[in-house]
C-alpha cells in the first residue's frame, strides 16, 4: 500500500476530529469535525444561498396544495463559528479568542405559511437537514435584493453581539404575498375544484 493512499486512510481517520464550535441563534452549540472543511468555500456559500431559493420556491408549490396564504416564513439557525481550541472544556469562548470572520454555520430550519397571521400549513416540508456555511453579510444582501424580507441582525457584527449577549433570537427570510391574496385565493380554489372533477369526465 503506497504512502499516498495510507495518507488518505489516516485522514479519512481523523476526519471527525473536534475541529469548530458553532454558537446558534436558538442558544444551541454543536460541534464539528475536520470534515466540514469541506463545504467552507465560495463555492459551497453561495450554493447554501442558492438553496434558499430553491426550497422557498418549492415549498411554496407544496403548500399552495392545501391551504390559502398571505406568507410564507423559512427560518434559519445560524451560528456563530469559533475554532476548537477557542472553547475551554465548560464549552465557554476564550477570552481574547475571535470568530471566523463574516462567516456562519447555516441549517435551514423549517418553513411555514400563514394567512391573517396563523399558521396553516398541516405538515412541514422537508428541506432534508440542509446545512452548511454563508457569509452573514452577503446573506443579508441576496434576501433583500430577491425582494424579500430579512428578520435579524443586520450585519455580521450585530449579528456576533447578539450571539455573545447569550439571548436567544429568531432570523427569519419571509415572502410577503398579501397585495396578491385574491389571486393566491383564486388559484387555490380552481385547484380544489379540478381535483373534484373526475379524471374521466375532464376535456369533455
Amino acid at each position: 500500500m503506497g504512502r499516498k493512499t495510507l495518507d488518505t486512510i489516516i485522514d479519512a481517520y481523523h476526519s471527525e476530529d473536534p475541529t469548530y464550535v458553532s454558537f446558534f441563534n436558538n442558544g444551541e452549540t454543536m460541534q464539528d469535525g475536520r470534515s466540514i472543511n469541506d463545504k467552507m468555500s465560495d463555492y459551497y456559500y453561495d450554493d447554501m444561498l442558492y438553496n434558499i431559493s430553491y426550497y422557498f420556491k418549492n415549498a411554496t408549490q407544496y403548500y399552495a396544495k392545501g391551504a390559502v396564504f398571505d406568507q410564507i416564513d423559512m427560518k434559519l439557525k445560524l451560528g456563530l463559528v469559533y475554532k476548537y481550541d477557542d472553547v475551554d472544556e465548560n464549552g465557554k469562548i476564550k477570552e481574547s479568542a475571535e470568530p471566523i470572520k463574516n462567516i456562519a454555520r447555516c441549517y435551514l430550519d423549517r418553513i411555514d405559511s400563514y394567512l391573517d397571521g396563523e399558521k396553516v400549513n398541516k405538515r412541514s416540508f422537508s428541506m432534508y437537514n440542509t446545512n452548511g456555511f454563508v457569509n452573514y453579510n452577503k446573506l443579508v444582501s441576496y434576501v433583500k435584493d430577491n425582494k424579500l424580507n430579512f428578520v435579524g441582525p443586520e450585519n455580521f457584527e450585530l449579528f456576533k453581539n447578539a450571539i455573545l449577549s447569550g439571548n436567544n433570537f429568531d432570523v427569519e427570510v419571509s415572502a410577503n404575498l398579501g397585495e396578491n391574496k385574491e389571486k393566491v385565493s383564486y388559484n387555490n380554489n380552481r385547484q380544489k375544484a379540478l381535483r373534484k372533477i373526475p379524471f374521466f369526465k375532464r376535456g369533455r
